[in-house]
């Protein structure tokens, strides 16, 4: 703050009767965050979250893998089961460079027809079934919306179980990201006659594999 700047709000105070900036009190009300009343939730986080995934309205799928190593296999699982080619658009997350891909070819840029992409969530939220990205260096938007199939990487650690719980968490990052993306199922639209259509403005298929 310039030295102008502090005595023009100094006199304030003082006119204000020695009453504290408007900065103290905000950030004792960052500091402390009021618990806001929740929906109760029964079941673990990993089954609820899951269950949600399956659900009519999101029609998305999901499975635990072991750990890292596993992702490659559970991929080619994927891409076989859906007649798809070995070949994807991956993200530019140095955690995948050192997995054994096998026949599985990769490249980290994305075209507006790209049938299969990877990308990998900061955060799972159980209550909502959805996926939270943030863009950064290593997890560029688009790959979470051009694709036909959508396949995405979340850690065990981050199934969060309710929405609040993601904004918590977002308070402890020393830099926030640039934006923040909520992805909730496949994509979806009943515009048209009342009839519902997947892939209308984004994925038709959404898989989450859960780390760990």
């Amino acid at each position: 703050m310039s030295g102008a700047r502090a005595r023009i709000l100094a006199r304030i105070r003082e006119a204000n009767g020695g009453a504290p900036p408007v900065g103290d009190p905000l950030a004792s009300r960052l500091a402390d965050q009021p618990r806001h009343v929740r929906p109760a939730l029964d079941g673990d986080s990993r089954a609820l979250f899951l269950a949600r995934l399956a659900s009519p309205t999101l029609t998305a799928s999901g499975e635990s893998i072991a750990g890292w190593a596993d992702v490659p296999g559970a991929i080619d699982t994927y891409l076989a089961r859906h007649a798809l080619a070995p070949r994807i658009a991956a993200v530019p997350d140095p955690r995948l460079d050192g997995l054994s891909w096998g026949r599985i070819v990769r490249h980290d840029a994305i075209g507006r027809d790209e049938p299969v992409s990877l990308g990998i969530a900061e955060a799972a939220i159980a209550e909502t079934g959805s996926l939270v990205f943030c863009s950064g260096p290593s997890s560029p938007t688009l790959f979470s919306y051009l694709a036909l199939h959508h396949l995405a990487i979340v850690e065990a650690r981050m199934l969060l179980r309710h929405m609040e719980d993601w904004w918590a968490h977002l308070r402890t990052r020393s830099t926030p990201p640039r934006n923040v993306n909520f992805v909730t199922g496949t994509s979806g639209t009943a515009d048209i006659e009342a009839m519902l259509v997947r892939g209308a403005h984004g994925p038709r298929f959404l898989h989450v594999l859960i780390v760990g």
